[in-house]
């Protein structure tokens, strides 16, 4: 794509007018509630005619922002104000005109025309999409075609209480802008459609058939966006869980309890996979140097006997979750309880890890603050913690391909005809 020039090309400026339309539209139509809502505004509007008008001075929208606050009221009803990330905007310009506490907090001074680079798109990527977004509604307005633009746009920012990154669904809503014609209406012919439709990358080509020049955007844009954090990560988590290198390697072990981190809004949150393997236990955490992709050179050995009577034997035993919310208020602690305790950790969740009636281990969650836990958590995890297991188990299959292997090699080489048999 050849764009040269990243600025919108088309004149645009704020204007209330489709929302008053629509507002006297509720007092023409509505029942008794939205009558009485639409004659107080539109009293109120007898005294502020200059909000009738495009709007080019700010001035206005300060001398009457109660009024303007009423007006957006439709467009962002109070009940939900304090939840939505959503703002207003001049038609595609970068100018917000109105934004809810949410959007104000995840974004301070931001607008909602620069989103392209928290959704991983470079400025000539993004001016494209504004371009081919003026466009479609030329096309809908003046010529008849119907250019189809829902396209998912999803956008990371770092919440900024938690410093964790959040997904948004980013969406655009147009119904509040008027595209108006100011110069000659240029005719197309079927040929010039087609090619439109066909060079979709080439903006030059758009801007030479359909001059900018002639037309005018006037009213206000939406932008609302829908946290899906929890949908986005959990689709990363089984996508890496799926991984062969996903838990066996320092990268991927940090990139999984990065992502926890995130799915349970827990900044603090550890991790740590336990294996068996015969009597010993396997500990896999990202404090432990892990270089060879092999899951008993990259782990901490212990024996099963270090763990009698602790908590994890119970999960264990009885296959089980448990969640402790204050380790200092544990009734039975064992030295491996107040061990734990001693490295400052306070809420523990453990997991059984079974495949196919198969206990392989644990998948353990560590905080060092008390209640950092929940019944909601345990939910959040009973999705992922069987592709722990089914991780865990395949990478315990490989361990135990190696060891035969090594064997194997080792005893052939005595002698030619010795092989050794499993």
């Amino acid at each position: 794509m050849a764009l040269l020039d990243t600025e919108f090309p088309f004149k645009s400026v704020l204007s209330f007018k489709r929302l008053i339309v629509f507002w006297q539209d509720l007092l023409n139509k509505g029942g008794p509630v939205e009558t009485a809502i639409s004659e107080t505004v539109e009293a109120a509007l007898t005294d502020a005619p200059e909000l009738f008008e495009p709007i080019t001075d700010p001035s206005i929208l300060l001398k009457h922002r109660d009024m303007v606050d009423m007006l957006m009221s439709l467009v962002f009803p109070p009940a939900f104000r304090d939840r939505d990330y959503a703002a207003a905007f001049v038609p595609f310009q970068t100018e917000i005109i109105y934004a809810t506490p949410n959007f104000q907090r995840i974004w301070p001074g931001a607008d909602c025309m620069d989103m392209g680079i928290l959704a991983n798109l470079s400025a000539e990527e993004w001016a494209m999409g504004r371009l081919v977004k003026a466009y479609a509604l030329i096309l809908r307005h003046f010529y008849d075609m119907d250019l189809p633009l829902d396209f998912p746009l999803i956008m990371t920012t770092p919440d900024p209480d938690t410093g964790l990154e959040r997904y948004l669904n980013i969406s655009f809503d147009q119904r509040f802008v008027e595209v108006k014609n100011t110069g000659p209406l240029k005719p197309l012919s079927e040929s010039e459609k087609e090619r439109l439709l066909a060079v979709g990358n080439q903006p030059e080509l758009w801007m030479e058939i359909i001059p900018p020049e002639s037309f005018l955007f006037e009213g206000f844009g939406v932008c609302r966006a829908v946290d899906v954090t929890d949908q986005e990560v959990l689709s990363y988590l089984k996508r890496d869980l799926i991984e062969k290198e996903s838990i066996f390697s320092g990268e991927g072990f940090q990139r999984l309890h990065e992502k926890l981190r995130i799915y349970l809004r827990n900044p603090d949150l550890m991790v740590d996979l336990a294996a068996f393997q015969g009597d010993q236990v396997l500990i896999l955490n990202p404090e432990h140097k892990m270089e060879t992709g092999c899951i008993f050179c990259d782990s901490e050995h212990h024996t099963k006997k270090e763990f009698e009577g602790s908590l994890f034997t119970g999960v264990v035993e009885r296959g089980e979750n448990v969640m402790i919310r204050d380790l200092t208020h544990y009734p039975v602690r064992t030295d491996l309880e107040n061990h734990l305790i001693e490295k400052g950790i306070r809420s523990l969740f453990v997991a059984p890890l079974q495949y196919r009636g198969q206990m392989l281990g644990t998948f353990s969650l560590k905080s060092p603050n008390p209640g950092a836990f929940s019944v909601l958590d345990v939910m959040k995890l009973k999705e992922i913690t069987p592709l722990f297991a089914m991780a865990l188990n395949r990478g315990m299959e490989e361990l135990n391909n190696r060891v035969q292997a090594i064997i194997k090699e080792k005893c052939t080489a005595i002698h030619p005809t010795v092989e050794w048999r499993f």
